[in-house]
């Protein structure tokens, strides 16, 4: 009887041992290793990893001194494009942050948690709207310390950049390219403003190009959906000469008018610009009545 319950401690016993070697296999499985990382090498900017859009690439920090690079490329270098990049599963002993970098490989910023430099919590994710006209990006990992130190943490993470959606009628950013409105009312029509268009910088602008009826005045008005986002717009007429400009407050909804009492029909056109807060999405409206 002795021995039949020491047979049965022995294989209970063997059991546990089993099954907690299993779960181990399992929970390593999850984790990567420095080995296991097929983006290695990717520790300089000539070695960087190309990031497809909108995947998940898991990755690991090996060492206190690695860095992994990366660049993804642009789908449309005409108009302005946004891009949000995504560090999740951060392991609990990694504090993850991103340094982003141009194509001439110039410094955009480091960005920690949620978009805050300079916080970098272990095992928090990070994630970044990157705003572009260029071909290509570069992006380089590495482990922080949680405050501002460099190259002091390890450990395995997930990274993805995915594609924002710009508004469905760019390229609108020259006169060439203006959006013609023929019809009226127009209902109203939405649109982005991604970056600052102001002062005639390189920045996004939104061009609208109206046929003035004979006898005819056109009435618009451009609302902003963040409260914090000012818009600014120009008019120009059909020969390009400029009209006028209306700059806002913050949050303010703008309105304008062209008047045509002649008995020839004409064009005009805007240039929407902004200053952009929390975004830059905004409606616009057109409406047709009588010349004054």
């Amino acid at each position: 009887m002795k021995t039949k319950q020491n047979y049965f401690n022995f294989f209970t016993l063997f059991k546990v041992i089993i099954i907690v070697l299993l779960l181990v296999s399992n929970y390593s499985c999850d984790k990567l290793t420095g080995d296991q990382d097929d983006n290695e090498p990717n520790n300089s900017f000539t070695e960087a990893t190309v990031l497809p859009l909108n995947t998940a690439e898991k990755a690991y920090i090996d060492d206190v001194d690695d860095n992994d690079y990366y660049k993804f490329n642009s789908s449309n270098t005409d108009v302005w494009n946004s891009y949000t990049v995504f560090v999740t599963d951060v392991e609990s002993s990694l504090s993850a942050a991103l340094e982003g970098y141009d194509t001439k490989k110039s410094s955009t910023g480091t960005i920690g948690v949620n978009g805050e430099a300079g916080i970098r919590d272990y095992g928090a994710d990070v994630e970044h709207t990157i705003y572009t006209k260029e071909n290509f990006q570069y992006l380089r990992f590495s482990g922080w310390d949680a405050y501002i130190n460099d190259h002091k943490s390890t450990g395995s993470y997930v990274i993805k950049v995915v594609e924002n959606p710009n508004d469905s009628y760019e390229p609108d950013n020259t006169f060439e390219d203006s959006r013609v409105i023929n019809s009226f009312p127009s209902g109203e029509l939405y649109g982005v403003v991604l970056v600052n268009a102001a002062n005639d910088n390189d920045g996004d602008y939104e061009f609208f190009k109206m046929i003035l009826s004979s006898g005819k005045k056109v009435e618009w008005i451009i609302d902003p959906s963040a409260s914090n986002t000012t818009l600014i717009f120009d008019v120009y007429s059909e020969s390009l000469e400029h009209k006028g400009t209306l700059s806002g407050n913050s949050g303010q909804t703008l309105a304008g008018s062209m008047n045509n009492p002649g008995t020839v029909d004409t064009e005009f056109y805007i240039r929407l610009g902004a200053f952009v807060g929390d975004n830059g999405d905004y409606t616009i409206s057109f409406t047709e009545v009588l010349a004054e």
